[in-house]
């Protein structure tokens, strides 16, 4: 007999490992930490294997307190999905909907930021690679980014990660680390089937029966 509720409940957080903060396999190695202070200009479409958009967030670097405003023509590239859903949460907005136009000046602020370079189609950006805490608002306070998007816990009895191709048909793309959850009642000895879903916790809760 399967274990036929960690069919449907084992993999509640099932993709999570496969979007890993600031995750992009074909970028330079990061900079140094910093304060860095931008304007939200432009939305522009991006195709990647670790985000769930499928578009990221041009930024111009400008002066805020205690950051460091940098050249005027300094542009940033935010493509973490947590930062963006953040940012969309505050101020009630989709940037999907302004894919390759001009949304609001928004202002974000990074705390201890880490920069990387990249390039997409045909521009260079100074990515946004890690970051500390993320200031979405003029009016509100620093967020911790492992508050808002917390990593996956440490393995244990009902937490367990397994290696997992990114996908069959192209198995030269690679693996990534899967992260699901057991019930209280799961039998190793039993075969199992894990079935990613999209990480909403209707059918169970971890360790329960």
């Amino acid at each position: 007999m399967f274990n036929l509720k960690i069919v449907v409940s084992a993999v509640v957080f099932g993709l999570a490992a496969l979007s890993p903060a600031f995750a992009t396999p074909t970028s330079a190695e990061p900079s140094a930490q910093n304060n860095i202070c931008a304007i939200i200009r432009e939305v522009i479409e991006q195709q990647s294997l670790f985000a769930i958009n499928n578009f990221a967030l041009v930024l111009r670097s400008t002066d805020c307190p205690n950051a460091q405003s940098g050249d005027a023509a300094t542009v940033y590239l935010v493509n973490d999905d947590a930062v963006i859903r953040l940012i969309e949460e505050t101020h009630h907005i989709l940037f999907d909907d302004f894919v390759g136009k001009t949304p609001e000046p928004f202002r974000v602020e990074f705390q201890n930021a880490r920069t990387d370079s990249v390039t997409i189609a045909g521009r260079r950006f100074q990515r946004i690679a890690a970051v500390k805490a993320v200031k979405v608002d003029a009016g509100s306070t620093f967020q911790q980014y492992t508050d808002f998007n917390p990593t996956c816990p440490e393995p244990d009895a009902h937490h367990r990660y397994v290696d997992a191709p990114i996908s069959y048909a192209h198995p030269e793309q690679g693996t990534f680390r899967l992260y699901y959850e057991v019930n209280s009642d799961f039998d190793k000895a039993k075969p199992v089937v894990l079935v990613p879903t999209d990480a909403q916790r209707d059918s169970s809760q971890v360790g329960m029966e």
